[in-house]
């Protein structure tokens, strides 16, 4: 006897959107009422995915039920909406042929789509092009958006590197310390960074002393003897020494640094500025509860930040250059 599948998704773990208890509820209601004669004596699989975007098929209890429908185990496949298990073309034809190769029925709840007539397949081809039409708009709202930002060169939040402090900033420039008036007496703000000068010497001697040393461990423990610490006071290891001198925040955004990236794929934001920071916006794609994933350079938007540089570009992609070398050397003796 092959059994009903209730799937339900929801992308991120908010407040926001149809629960995944009431995508199942509404899904059983509508087994039970409206198509409940050829189903009725069946037993009845639930197929949970939270915090798994719908862009793709690559979640583990939709690849589960996959593989119970391909193994004879399955009837009928109900959703909440379209949407909840497909939000691409191309992926939703592929499920269709699935599903008609193994002679499974196909219903979302709430939209009245099924798969046994022409006519609702073809509202659902509709549909899933829409959702997909929707999910590209964002997406570029969002590059353009990013382009926007690093137009602002503001710094976007979270912990300031070594050498810097994370200040808040009115509309007007000035630096608001005790919460300001802002515009029609609403605070209008946005982020920088203001070098911290004990710490930015830190950062001066990080790239000197590797310069010389070519050594992660050299370099701290020079550090560590001249009485200097990390930004959470600690004591410098290869690790932070490392993090520190690929962080391009530090170099002035002048022409030879824009040229440098720009070779490596870098989109180009805006013209250069030798006395101040360069800014990376677009770097990493956020993950809810999990670790943020590196885009691609050609990804990546380099741009003049607000704040005043401590590296010169020179010195910086001379240590970039060394670096190079050190993981060429790595990966040759292995």
């Amino acid at each position: 006897m092959r059994s009903i599948a209730v799937y339900a998704r929801k992308s991120k773990f908010t407040g926001y959107g149809e629960s995944i208890e009431t995508q199942k509820n509404i899904c059983l209601k509508k087994i039970e009422f409206e198509f409940s004669k050829p189903y009725k004596e069946l037993p009845i699989l639930i197929f949970e995915d939270e915090g798994f975007s719908g862009k793709d098929t690559n979640r583990p209890q939709f690849k589960n039920m996959i593989k119970k429908i391909k193994n004879n185990e399955i009837c009928a496949v109900y959703v909440y909406k379209l949407d909840r298990i497909s939000r691409s073309v191309a992926d939703f034809a592929n499920l269709i042929t699935v599903f008609n190769k193994y002679n499974v029925a196909f219903v979302s709840s709430t939209e009245n789509y099924e798969t046994q007539t022409p006519l609702g397949r073809a509202m659902m081809n509709i549909s899933t092009v829409f959702a997909q039409l929707e999910r590209e708009t964002t997406a570029e709202r969002i590059k353009d958006n990013m382009y926007l930002l690093a137009k602002t060169g503001r710094w976007l939040g979270g912990a300031a590197p070594l050498g810097y402090e994370s200040v808040k900033v009115l509309k007007n420039g000035a630096i608001d310390k005790n919460g300001g008036n802002g515009y029609n007496g609403k605070k209008e703000y946005f982020f920088t960074l203001k070098i911290i000068k004990n710490e930015a010497l830190a950062v001066e001697n990080i790239f000197c002393v590797f310069k010389k040393s070519q050594s992660y461990t050299k370099t701290a423990e020079k550090l560590n003897n001249m009485g200097f610490k990390t930004k959470n006071n600690n004591f410098f290891t290869r690790y932070s020494v490392k993090s520190v001198l690929q962080n391009p925040v530090y170099v002035s955004a002048d022409k030879r640094i824009f040229n440098y990236y720009k070779k490596q794929g870098l989109i180009i934001n805006g013209s250069f500025n030798a006395d101040n920071g360069l800014m990376i916006f677009n770097k990493t794609k956020q993950q809810k509860g999990k670790h943020h994933i590196i885009k691609n350079k050609n990804e990546w938007i380099a741009a003049v930040g607000l704040h005043k540089s401590i590296v010169k570009s020179k010195d910086f992609i001379e240590v970039q250059n060394i670096i190079k070398e050190k993981e060429k050397t790595k990966h040759t003796k292995k």
